[in-house]
This record gives C-alpha cells, sequence and structure tokens, in this order.
C-alpha cells in the first residue's frame, strides 16, 4: 500500500486539516487548468484552508502559473512537476480535478479512482465510461462554475465523498 493521507501530507509539507485538491496531468491548454483555476478562484472564500495540487508539467506551466496570479490564488497552489511516483500526491488529496477538453481515456483518472478519489471531471470522450456514478460528478467542458459547485458540493458532504472513494 501507498503512503497514508498524514504520511504523505506530512512529507508534501501539507496541512492535515487543509482540503486539498488537485490534478495529474501535462499542463497543456487541453487540460483545462484554466477552469480549475478559476473554480478553485471561486471557492476560496467559502474554503479558506483549500489547496490545489498540480502534478504535472508542460508548455502551458508558465501560462498557469501566471493565471494563478492573476485570479489572487498562487499562495493556494502547489506546483510541483512532473512526478514518476504520483502516489504521494493522490493519497494527500480529498478530491481529483479531471477538467480536460479532450480526453479518450484518461490515466491519471483511472489511477486517481483506483486510489479511492472521489472526482470531479469533464463529461468527454471516454471518461463517463470510465467514471460510471459512483465514483464522481461530471460537469459540462468549460465550465468553472460548474466545476465549482460540484466540488465544494463533494467538499461539504464527507459522507457522500466516502462513499465515492
Amino acid at each position: 500500500a501507498g503512503p497514508s493521507r498524514e504520511e504523505a501530507r506530512k512529507s508534501l509539507g501539507l496541512d492535515s486539516t487543509a482540503l486539498v485538491l488537485g490534478t495529474v496531468a501535462r499542463v497543456t491548454p487541453l487540460k483545462g487548468f484554466d477552469d480549475a483555476l478559476n473554480a478553485i478562484a471561486g471557492m476560496v472564500r467559502e474554503f479558506p484552508n483549500l489547496v490545489y495540487l498540480v502534478v504535472g508539467d508542460g508548455v502551458g506551466l508558465e501560462e498557469t502559473k501566471t493565471l494563478a496570479a492573476q485570479l489572487g490564488i498562487a499562495e493556494r497552489v502547489r506546483f510541483v512537476g512532473y512526478q514518476s511516483d504520483i502516489a504521494p500526491y493522490l493519497a494527500a488529496m480529498d478530491l481529483f480535478l479531471f477538467p480536460s477538453l479532450k480526453e479518450a481515456m484518461g490515466i491519471a483518472l483511472v489511477e486517481a479512482m483506483a486510489a479511492g478519489l472521489p472526482t470531479v471531471a469533464t463529461d468527454i470522450g471516454g471518461i463517463p465510461e470510465v467514471l460510471g456514478s459512483n465514483c464522481g460528478l461530471m460537469v459540462p467542458v468549460r465550465s468553472p462554475q460548474r466545476l465549482a459547485e460540484a466540488s465544494a458540493s463533494l467538499l461539504r458532504d464527507t459522507s457522500l465523498r466516502a462513499s465515492m472513494a
């Protein structure tokens, strides 16, 4: 088994009381990180202890960092780069965001589900088949508002979150 949630958070320097959302993906425009950041920006007032982990790198990294700063959430977003072992990062998360604009299948999504993470993902490509209805919530592509609403509903409802794990 991988690291426990506490161990993972300690090793990553994350507060044990933080609400940790994360995405594991190449940082490219098609992965929807701009939508995720806009969603996070809309949630920080209700969830002051929110942290968003971005695990991956790619051509859109600098642009994504700039957007986080422009939205005033740079201190809430942790860019940890590409990681060959994502287990500790998944273990540290409360919720997996998969806001992709184009996706056949999504290996990271399968890994997150295998790690027992409830997921909010876009309703596109093979994602609905992979996710099913009991592992997470689906939202329309390019809808940061719906992404925020779905994420917030899972963060508020720990029993619903647990039932999807």
